[in-house]
C-alpha cells in the first residue's frame, strides 16, 4: 500500500497499539493467525512488521506457513532460499534483509516438514530470535487446515487474530479464541479485514477523514504586513 493510503494509516494505528501493549507487558514474539485460507494473516504480518520497524524497532518476520508461504515472495526474495526449515534442521542461516527487516523465509523446499514446527526446536528457535530482535512476527498457516498453527502459537508470547468481515462465523471465531487460550500466547488483539463501509457507519467516516487528511495541501503565500 502507498504510505499515504487509508489502509497504511490504519496499519500504523494498529502497530502503535501493539507497540504500547508490548512495552507494557514485555511481549516480543507475535504469532499472526487466521482461521481460513486467504484470511489476511500474511498481509497483516507484513504490514505490522513494516510499521514497527518504521517506529524504530528491530524486527524479524518468520514465514512459518510451510504449506503456502508468501512472505519471501512479497519482499522479492526466493522462497526456496535457506530459511526456517533449514534452521529447524540444525543449519545456520543468515536472514535476508529487506526494508530494514530481517526476513526468514520458509527455507529449502526439499526439507519443508510441517512436523518440525511442532518440535521443541521451534520453541528454542523463537526464543533465540526473541533475544536478537525487539520484535519477532511469525506468519502462521490458517488454523482450520493446519494443525501446527496453534502449536507454533504456543511458542510465542502473543497472538493476533485476523478475521474476515461478513465471512468468518462468530461461533468459529469464539472456538478459535477458546483454543488459543489453551496456549502460552496472549491474545493481543483482533484485526477485522475488509469491513463493510455502511452509510454513516464508523468505518466509513474514519476512512473518509483519513483520506481527506492525506491529500497534499498547496502551499499558501505568507500574509503581507499591512502598511501604515
Amino acid at each position: 500500500e502507498l504510505p499515504g493510503s487509508t489502509t497504511a494509516e490504519m496499519f500504523r494505528q494498529f502497530a502503535s497499539a501493539v507497540r504500547k501493549s508490548m512495552d507494557a507487558s514485555g511481549l516480543r514474539s507475535i504469532a499472526v493467525m487466521t482461521p481460513h485460507p486467504a484470511g489476511g494473516a500474511t498481509t497483516t504480518a507484513v504490514n505490522l512488521a513494516l510499521s514497527l520497524h518504521a517506529a524504530g524497532r528491530t524486527v524479524a518476520i518468520v514465514d512459518a506457513n510451510l504449506r503456502r508461504p508468501r512472505v519471501a515472495s512479497i519482499f522479492g526474495i526466493d522462497p526456496d532460499a535457506p530459511g526456517l526449515s533449514d534452521m529447524l534442521a540444525g543449519k545456520t542461516v543468515e536472514p535476508h534483509m529487506a526494508h530494514g527487516i530481517a526476513i526468514y523465509g520458509p527455507g529449502s523446499a526439499d526439507i519443508r516438514v510441517y512436523e518440525r514446527l511442532t518440535t521443541d526446536e521451534m520453541r528454542r528457535l523463537v526464543g533465540r530470535l526473541r533475544e536478537k530482535y525487539q520484535v519477532v512476527v511469525v506468519d502462521l498457516p490458517p488454523t482450520l487446515v493446519a494443525g501446527e498453527s496453534l502449536v507454533v502459537a504456543d511458542c510465542c508470547d502473543a497472538a493476533i487474530l485476523v478475521v474476515r468481515a461478513m465471512q468468518d462465523q462468530r461461533g468459529l471465531v469464539s472456538k478459535f479464541i477458546y483454543q488459543l487460550q489453551e496456549t502460552h500466547a496472549v491474545l493481543m488483539g483482533t484485526v477485522l479485514m475488509r469491513p463493510e463501509h455502511t452509510i454513516g457507519g464508523y468505518f466509513k467516516k474514519n476512512a473518509e477523514l483519513m483520506a481527506e487528511y492525506a491529500k497534499p495541501v498547496s502551499a499558501q503565500p505568507a500574509p503581507t504586513e499591512a502598511k501604515s
